[in-house]
């Protein structure tokens, strides 16, 4: 209520007595944060870190117009800054914005080669737009730099199912499971796959 009308300091108020009734309110200590790092922006002098951290939490908030903005503020202080431009490439794709967030994550590449979280997230954008080979490779080349990383290993037979590859899904589903035992969709994914194939 007091966010949508711009009343930041008595929303900043509210979500403080919220968080001292409920420490653990993930939301309400974002949003705190949130309006901090921006009343420290506007009060003092522009830092790319600050525009980072609050375009993080608009992210974390579901307000991707507004991590855009805030990301762009931060690269722009701080062209190197290849989290800033990881995050900026989330965003975009939150908006269905694939060119911008291929761009971003490829800057971010770029500035960090050694970047599993972008060459996964890369390879997000590319099933989305069903570009399923493309993003064969960016999952593999996150998994190369990664091999422990379960969620590109989901990402990639979730790929491989799309194009019609069960043995390839099973493998990599397989994968995923070996490296985080905890993921219960997971092995039903794996069940229903080894069924289909008779296995």
């Amino acid at each position: 209520y007091y966010e949508a009308e711009e009343r930041d300091a008595d929303a900043m108020r509210a979500y403080a007595r919220g968080l001292a009734l409920e420490p653990g309110n993930a939301q309400a200590r974002n949003n705190h944060e949130k309006l901090a790092i921006k009343a420290a922006l506007e009060q003092g002098k522009p830092v790319a870190a600050s525009y980072y951290q609050l375009g993080l939490r608009y992210l974390r908030n579901d307000e991707a117009d507004a991590a855009v903005f805030t990301l762009r503020q931060a690269i722009a202080l701080s062209p190197g800054h290849d989290g800033a431009h990881l995050f900026l490439g989330l965003a975009h794709t939150s908006l269905g914005a694939y060119a911008q967030a291929e761009a971003a994550f490829r800057r971010a590449i770029a500035l960090k080669p050694e970047n599993p979280h972008a060459h996964n997230y890369l390879g997000r954008g590319y099933h989305q737009q069903k570009r399923y080979p493309e993003a064969v490779a960016a999952y593999r080349r996150a998994i190369a730099q990664a091999p422990d990383y379960a969620v590109a290993h989901v990402n990639l037979a979730a790929t491989h199912e799309a194009l019609g590859q069960p043995e390839q899904a099973l493998a990599a589903y397989r994968e995923a499971l070996r490296h985080d035992a905890n993921l219960q969709a997971v092995q039903e994914k794996i069940d229903a796959l080894r069924k289909q194939l008779g296995k």
